[in-house]
C-alpha cells in the first residue's frame, strides 16, 4: 500500500506533461492553420516548422509545412516533406494527399520549365526550343501523372488527385504534339541540306555538252563539211 501514491503520483505527471505536449503541437499547428488562410504563409511556415520541431512525428505539421513550402515556391524542400510522408509507414491517410502533393509540385515545375523555353524563343532568338529540352519537360509531365495516379490507388474518391492527372495528361498531349511537329520539321531541313549537297557534287552535263557540241561544229567546219549531216532542226 505505501508504493501505490508515490505510482499514482508519478503516473499523473507523466500524462499531464504528455497532454501539455501535445496541447503545445496542435495550437502551433492551429496558429499556422490560421495565418496560412490569411495568405500570410511566411508567418504559417514558422509556426509549422516550430510544430515538427516539437514532434518529427506529426505528420499534419509535416504536411502543413510542405504545402506552405509550395506556395512559397520552394518545390524541392516541399517535395522532400512529401516523400518523407509518402515512405513513412505512419503516413496514414495523408499518404494519399502525399503523393498528390508531389503531382502538383512536379505539375508546376513542368509548367514553368516549359514557360522558360517559351520565352526563350520570344525574345527574338531564331532558333525554336530545343527538342532535349522539351522532352525533358514531358517527362516532368509523366512523373506528375504518376503521382496522381498513386494518389489515386490510395484514395479512389480524390477528385483533386483526378482532376491533376487529368491535366497533366492533357498538357503532356499538347506538348508531344509540338515535339513532333519539331521533329518533323527537323527531319525535312536536314533532307534539303542533304539534298542541296548531293546536288552541288554533280557535274554540269549540260555545258559540257554544249561545249562538246561546239568543238565539234568547228571540227567539221575546219574540215570542209558542208553540214548536210547535221540533224534538222
Amino acid at each position: 500500500m505505501r508504493w501505490k501514491r508515490p505510482i499514482v503520483v508519478f503516473m499523473g505527471c507523466v500524462l499531464s506533461a504528455n497532454l501539455a505536449y501535445a496541447d503545445t503541437v496542435r495550437d502551433l499547428v492551429l496558429r499556422g492553420n490560421e495565418y496560412f488562410a490569411r495568405g500570410e504563409y511566411e508567418r504559417a511556415l514558422r509556426q509549422y516548422e516550430a510544430a515538427t520541431a516539437a514532434d518529427a512525428n506529426s505528420f499534419e505539421a509535416v504536411y502543413n509545412t510542405a504545402v506552405t513550402l509550395m506556395r512559397l515556391d520552394r518545390h524541392a524542400e516541399a517535395e522532400r516533406l512529401f516523400r518523407t510522408i509518402d515512405a513513412s509507414p505512419r503516413g496514414g491517410h495523408l499518404a494519399s494527399a502525399a503523393r498528390r502533393g508531389l503531382g502538383l509540385s512536379t505539375l508546376g515545375r513542368a509548367r514553368e520549365r516549359l514557360q522558360a523555353l517559351m520565352e526563350q524563343e520570344s525574345t527574338g532568338s531564331p532558333a525554336p526550343p530545343p527538342i532535349e529540352g522539351l522532352e525533358e519537360v514531358a517527362g516532368d509531365y509523366e512523373d506528375a501523372a504518376a503521382w496522381f495516379r498513386g494518389a489515386l490507388d490510395f484514395d479512389p474518391d480524390d477528385a483533386s488527385a483526378a482532376r491533376g492527372l487529368e491535366i497533366s495528361r492533357g498538357e503532356l498531349f499538347a506538348l508531344q504534339r509540338i515535339i513532333d511537329q519539331l521533329k518533323d520539321m527537323q527531319s525535312a531541313q536536314q533532307e534539303q541540306e542533304s539534298q542541296g549537297h548531293q546536288d552541288q557534287g554533280e557535274p554540269d552535263h549540260s555545258e559540257n555538252g554544249d561545249g562538246g557540241q561546239q568543238q565539234g561544229d568547228r571540227d567539221r567546219s575546219d574540215s570542209g563539211g558542208s553540214g548536210e549531216d547535221e540533224p534538222p532542226e
